[in-house]
């Protein structure tokens, strides 16, 4: 395999490397030969194998294997090679996959951000615009590229890379539900909610001819799109604005929204209709859909879906109470009931329901004010900028 300069273990001692592994006798001992090099700790998990991996495992001194005596998931033997390297006092679990598709001399590259970064999770994000690169992978990374950065906020080139670097502190605290490929999705998401930072490298990738992949494309989408049905509601409806109002989430929230600006600037009209429309379905009496309506509509309209999703979080847990109170006071206007005396404490969810036509209306007047005031002054702002810097 190609590479320089391998990590010594004096560099990693809280490190161990944890290697599932599954039937791929093929390409596993080239993978053990290139880590002994660097003497490295290694755990390996044998997920019932039946070929001759347990041969190629006990012929490495360096190497602590674990063996179920059956398959159970690459979900399982993660959880359950995180649990051991925890137990012995590690402090970071680097997997790699064991289809020889990974490079152990990119380990340097992990090491030089855990140098600076400790609890960390660290993605390896491969090249796949290789023409060798199976076509399913590419729409496979593509497709959970997508979700995960609706559920987590955060806009990753591979959430699928078998090559990560896992803080185990938090994932010691977290009770865990999937047991198979889609764990390495669910641990992502969970752990960015639990304001885990995520950081990417660049890492080679090969597929070897004798490379065994154990991806079931049916069986395994499905399982990852029912976990998407459970994880992305959450996301939106609470840890994506959980997160952004914790002092880094707020950093990271104003990075992506002037990236995303940035790129909509040519297209000023796109621009100021995604800002308007987040506006309008934030606010717009559908709680509990409205970013799922919002995402939809940007979808339709091909509109820029993460402006339109940052924007419909105006309807986070500090801004219900006003939201609620300029819909009533509209709505009763409009539907002359007027309530003079009522002030911005005294709404309640009970208020609400009891006078539900005349919420339902004064929301979608202010949806529809604010909305199309953000639509104008974006554009507005957009259209002197562009006339400057001209």
């Amino acid at each position: 395999m190609p590479g320089t300069n391998p990590v010594k273990n004096s560099e990693l001692r809280d490190w161990v490397i944890l290697l599932p592994t599954y039937n791929n006798a093929g390409t596993l001992a080239d993978i053990l030969m290139e880590l002994e090099k660097q003497d490295l700790d290694i755990i390996a998990i044998n997920d019932g194998s039946t070929d001759h991996t347990g041969t190629i495992l006990s012929a490495y001194r360096n190497v602590k294997t674990y063996t179920f005596d059956k398959n159970k998931g690459k979900g399982m033997a993660l959880r359950y090679g995180f649990e051991q390297a925890y137990r012995k006092g590690y402090k970071t679990a680097i997997t790699l996959d064991t289809d020889g598709q990974h490079d152990p001399a990119d380990l340097a590259q992990f090491n030089t951000l855990l140098k600076e970064n400790n609890e960390v999770l660290i993605l390896g994000s491969r090249n796949m615009k290789r023409k060798d690169v199976p076509r399913r992978s590419s729409f496979g990374r593509s497709f959970s590229n997508f979700w995960v950065q609706v559920a987590t906020g955060y806009k990753l080139s591979d959430t699928q890379t078998g090559f990560r670097a896992y803080p185990l502190e938090p994932i010691h605290r977290i009770t865990w539900y999937t047991n198979r490929f889609e764990f390495e999705i669910e641990i992502m998401v969970r752990l960015a909610w639990q304001g885990v930072p995520i950081l990417e490298v660049p890492i080679a990738v090969e597929y070897p001819e004798n490379r065994v992949s154990h991806f079931r494309p049916f069986q395994d989408f499905m399982r990852v799109s029912l976990l998407n049905t459970f994880l992305v509601p959450i996301g939106l409806l609470y840890q994506r604005p959980k997160m952004w109002l914790s002092k880094s989430s707020v950093d990271r929230l104003k990075k992506t929204f002037l990236n995303e600006w940035r790129r909509g600037e040519s297209d000023p009209v796109k621009l100021s209709l995604s800002i308007g429309v987040g506006l309008f379905f934030g606010i717009a009496p559908i709680w509990g859909y409205q970013m799922l309506a919002a995402f939809g509509i940007a979808s339709i309209f091909k509109l820029n879906r993460i402006l339109v999703l940052l924007f419909s979080n105006i309807s986070v847990p500090p801004m219900i109470p006003f939201i609620l109170y300029g819909s009533y006071k509209i709505g009763g206007f409009v539907l002359s009931n007027p309530d003079e005396n009522i002030m911005v404490d005294d709404i309640t969810w009970e208020l609400v329901y009891t006078q539900i036509a005349q919420y339902t209306v004064g929301a979608l007047l202010l949806a529809l004010i604010v909305g199309s005031m953000g639509t104008l002054l974006t554009f507005l702002i957009v259209l002197i900028k562009n006339k400057l810097s001209v």
